[in-house]
């Protein structure tokens, strides 16, 4: 039987660096949670875009609530996608 993973993005305008330990703590906190970040530059700015996934969905729910916690501690703005 094939697992069903569930995703979540978040988008972010602080740079991968600058959330990397976070994003360590929290994919280390939550058990089968993964997670990759993808950085982007466009001319209005740059940012990260972070992909969430996990085979259980509260999980996803409870670590995308604290990434999104911690881009603003990090002086950011998140959005879930």
């Amino acid at each position: 039987m094939e697992n069903t993973f569930f995703s979540k993005t978040i988008v972010c305008n602080l740079g991968e660096g600058k959330i990397a330990k976070s994003l360590n703590d929290i994919e280390n906190k939550y058990e089968d949670l993964k997670i990759g970040s993808y950085p982007y530059f466009k001319p209005e700015g740059f940012g990260t875009s972070i992909v969430l996934r996990c085979e259980n969905e509260e999980i996803l729910r409870l670590a995308g609530d604290d990434l999104i916690c911690s881009i603003e501690d990090n002086g950011g703005k998140g959005k879930i996608l």
